[in-house]
């Protein structure tokens, strides 16, 4: 054995001696990639009894979580926008076992009163001593889901998944939007970024500038998901397609609200969902451009899988379920 199998063993013997805290109660991740429907999920599932943290923004994000994640894409040297870099945590076992613990004693630390809010952290100092239904939704913890999972071995995932076209063609309207504030911004400003420089880039990411490179964001976040949800017992991860939800909000809340466990009545399903609008599923296909770009794709393993790549006629039949082993 050489010295360094020396080091690695002695490192992995040292890293199982730390023994993570068991979560009253489990909590829910909502996952799903950017522009897939997941605040409108969050929005309604708060409103039906979900505590999803204390602040929130204004994606319904608790700003707590969204700083882990952010924390655990920058080690690994990645960004929401390039989430191929997890990779590089996944090869560093002893690494993944020390951030699952320092994961938790944040979670268990004063500052998660920004997730639990001052009447909750007196009460419970921990987000592992909840004792109600609660989670977090971050969409880029569909790229973390295997760290979340180690920590909250008997957590529950609910993966929300959006057609790749409607998902790419909202990332770069919203790039294009956030390009133009950015340079005005940075016309404003400019003098003071002579001295203090600038901070980000021009928008969101120009990875997300063009259709094409959005919707290979779009099926990267698929890829690094699925081994991780395929993973999960069916009792333990819910998949969803955005288009179906909003074809039949009240009968799939109302799944989704159980596999919560929450106690609903019709009249808080009826109020949650009043809102919801059939008329944004598949908002590509009332393109022109968009639809040349969907014929123009080469066959893709996300399309196929969610059951996106059949006749245009509008969302497959059928109830969310919980996923089926495949």
């Amino acid at each position: 054995m050489t010295s360094e199998d020396a080091i690695s063993k002695a490192a992995i013997s040292k890293s199982l001696d730390l023994e993570l805290p068991q979560a009253t109660t489990p909590p829910v991740i909502l996952v799903g990639m950017h522009r897939s429907g997941t605040s409108l999920l969050a929005r309604m599932l708060d409103d039906l009894g979900l505590f999803l943290g204390w602040r929130l923004g204004p994606d319904h994000e608790a700003t707590y979580f969204n700083k882990l994640n952010e924390w655990l894409l920058a080690a690994a040297g990645g960004r929401w926008d390039t989430p191929e870099a997890m990779h590089y945590l996944g090869s560093d076992p002893v690494g993944v076992e020390h951030a699952c613990r320092h994961l938790a004693d944040r979670l268990a630390a004063p500052p998660v009163v920004e997730f639990l809010g001052l009447r909750r952290y007196l009460r419970h100092r921990s987000v592992f001593a909840l004792s109600r239904p609660w989670g977090f939704k971050d969409p880029r913890s569909t790229v973390s889901l295997e760290i979340w999972c180690r920590l909250f071995p008997e957590a529950k995932v609910i993966h929300l998944v959006r057609h790749g076209v409607d998902v790419a063609h909202s990332l770069v309207r919203r790039q294009r939007q956030g390009q133009q504030l950015g340079y005005d911004n940075f016309v404003r400003h400019r003098r003071l970024f002579r001295w203090t420089g600038k901070r980000g880039w021009f928008g969101d990411s120009p990875r997300v500038g063009h259709l094409a490179s959005a919707f290979e964001l779009w099926e990267v976040y698929l890829r690094i998901a699925q081994p991780v949800l395929a993973a999960l017992p069916s009792s333990r991860l819910l998949e969803l397609r955005y288009e179906d939800l909003l074809r039949d909000p009240q009968q799939h809340m109302e799944q989704i609200a159980d596999f919560c466990g929450l106690q609903t009545r019709a009249e808080a399903l009826a109020a949650v969902t009043a809102g919801v609008r059939a008329d944004r599923a598949f908002s590509f296909r009332r393109n022109a451009e968009l639809m040349a770009f969907e014929r123009r794709l080469e066959p893709s393993p996300g399309l196929r899988r969610f059951g996106y790549d059949g006749p245009a006629d509008g969302p497959a039949d059928g109830p969310a379920a919980p996923r089926d082993s495949a």
